[in-house]
């Protein structure tokens, strides 16, 4: 029972150090081209969202599947403004994305206790996902 207690937060803690890690390859351009590729596609799908789905439609914890939606993209947001790399609004980004990412993570958790809305939910936060990222790279 232990192990199953600690299952979220050590998939925030893999998530977050992934996402650390490309917040530093992107603020100091590792890698080049290869680089810029894997970071398009991690951040035009919220990743940490959908893990977060899983684990929200696995163990049906709300708080639970929001916070490993939320933690990792906030945290890459925050870590990125720290190495330099972003100098738009990270605070602003980080908590409006990690919401969004959240509440996939959410939906995941509505949708195992049987309710519908959670289509709603996740279609929302994955379209405003989607859009922003997008918006972001004009």
């Amino acid at each position: 029972m232990m192990q199953e207690e600690r299952e979220g937060p050590a998939l925030v803690i893999i998530l977050s150090l992934i996402y650390i890690i490309l917040s530093y390859a992107i603020s100091k351009s590792l890698g080049g081209g290869l680089m810029e590729f894997i970071a398009l596609l991690l951040l035009l799908i919220p990743v940490p969202g959908v893990a977060a789905f899983l684990y929200g439609m696995r163990k049906g914890s709300s708080l639970g599947s929001f916070l490993v939606g939320f933690v990792p993209v906030f945290i890459f947001f925050m870590s990125g403004a720290l190495f330099g790399g972003f100098e738009r609004v990270p605070l602003f980004s980080g908590l409006f994305l990690g919401i969004c990412s959240g509440v996939v993570g959410y939906s995941g958790a509505v949708k195992k206790r049987g309710e519908r809305d959670w289509i709603v939910f996740a279609l929302i936060a994955v379209l405003l996902w989607i859009f922003v990222m997008l918006g972001g790279m004009l």
